[in-house]
């Protein structure tokens, strides 16, 4: 028996027993309150879902080329669990790694590589239990021979997101309660970074050479950014370098109750 079911027999059981109790007469239970119990248990499996043992969920090897394609368009949306862009793909290709529960598609239109990288319907349907035989998995890398607008949508999860020798020109990140792990381009010219998240950890590496602008909106974040290379200005942080560098990021975050670091 995996971790996974375990738990959510546990939380079975113990939902079930509370509704006996309750009609035995051997306890007054408010069952106003289950639904926040249930989150708060929900909230902590998907959280600590990659964190927790049993088994690893089937995993795919997939492998797109790239074909005559002169930039790409690529959308990602993950559910829960850890996704892991390390980097690039081998020569030719498009995408190539490692997934579990995925759909993937791709088209070319134009020039351009449309690719859509998203959680599998199955999966979905399965909820809360789609993560029975282990955490939902994406390790892969992407092509490093065309510049990238790179979207991803993710939820309760992992994310290691390693760019820095890819030419990702826009990147926009929308997340919730996640972990996130972000390297920037090295040598992609101009990037673009939009972040958008909730109760999240982030923390952005912006390489050697590069120079940034950045601008946080928060709630109630703490947030730590490296003022010795990037020195604040009124509501921003800005290389003095900036205007003239031959590689710059220019980042902007709007979150909640985060942790934000940037270095």
């Amino acid at each position: 028996m995996t971790t996974w079911r375990l738990f959510w027999g546990l939380v079975l059981i113990g939902v079930g027993g509370l509704f006996l109790a309750d009609n035995l007469g051997l306890i007054d239970f408010n069952f106003a309150m289950i639904w926040p119990f249930l989150l708060i248990l929900l909230g902590i499996f998907v959280l600590l879902g990659p964190r927790l043992g049993g088994a690893t969920a089937d995993m795919e090897h997939i492998a797109l080329p790239l074909e005559d394609a002169s930039q790409a368009n690529v959308s990602i949306e993950h559910g829960a669990g850890q996704l892991i862009l390390r980097g690039p793909a081998p020569f030719g290709q498009l995408v190539e790694g490692d997934f579990s529960a995925v759909d993937i598609h791709s088209r070319q239109s134009k020039g351009k590589a449309i690719l859509k990288i998203s959680t599998s319907s199955e999966a979905w349907m399965a909820f809360p239990w789609m993560w029975g035989g282990g955490p939902l998995r994406w390790d892969f890398g992407l092509t490093d021979q065309v510049p990238i607008s790179l979207r991803l949508q993710s939820g309760a999860n992992s994310n290691e997101l390693d760019l820095r020798d890819l030419q990702v020109k826009d990147f926009r990140l929308e997340t919730g309660a996640s972990s996130t792990k972000l390297v920037l381009p090295a040598k992609a010219g101009f990037t673009h970074v939009d972040i958008d998240s909730g109760a999240s950890s982030i923390e952005i590496e912006v390489p050697e050479g590069v120079a940034a602008d950045i601008r946080v909106s928060s709630g109630m974040a703490d947030i730590a950014i490296n003022t010795t290379r990037f020195p604040r200005n009124g509501k921003h942080y800005t290389s003095p370098d900036y205007e003239s560098a031959a590689n710059k990021a220019q980042i902007e975050i709007d979150t909640g109750m985060s942790s934000v670091r940037i270095s």
